[in-house]
């Protein structure tokens, strides 16, 4: 159910992005590092507790699926996708940003926000629905904004 999810919402955001995808790897490849802002997509494995190897990517993380019976053979839950954008914490000696850091940034952010608020994908039941943005100016030495999204999840 995730995985599939996954690889519309990855797929959309590289063609967005004009990024490659590698198959059956699903690696994402840069073919312009000098004009794309995007460096990566991954699906959220806690990548904050290692190394982090390029940066800006997006992380896509999926919340828990509490199923209810609607009908006989008909069940569904309200779902949760988060996109954390994660770009490179570049400060100077005061703790300030960079004015084009953040934009850069902000830029991504608002780019998901316009890609995917109300747009339907047929792995999900209904569109995405931008439900919330928290930003951490120094997340574990990055700059991360996470935008969450609502959806909802339906088995027959």
């Amino acid at each position: 159910m995730y995985l599939d999810l996954f690889k519309d919402l990855r797929g959309e955001l590289a063609a967005h992005y004009g990024l490659d995808i590698e198959e059956p790897s699903g690696t994402v490849i840069n073919p312009s590092p000098d004009s794309i802002p995007l460096r990566d997509i991954q699906f959220f494995n806690n990548q904050f507790a290692r190394t982090i190897a390029i940066a800006p990517l997006v992380l896509i993380d999926f919340g828990r699926l509490d199923f209810s019976e609607i009908t006989k053979g008909y069940w569904a839950a309200p779902l949760k996708v988060r996109f954390y954008v994660v770009s490179d914490s570049i400060s100077m000696s005061d703790g300030q940003r960079h004015d084009r850091d953040l934009e850069r940034h902000e830029d991504i952010c608002k780019g998901i926000i316009r890609l995917f608020h109300r747009t339907k994908f047929t792995t999900a039941a209904k569109p995405l629905t931008l439900a919330s943005v928290e930003r951490t100016l120094d997340y574990a030495g990055w700059m991360v904004t996470l935008l969450e999204f609502d959806t909802r999840i339906e088995l027959t």
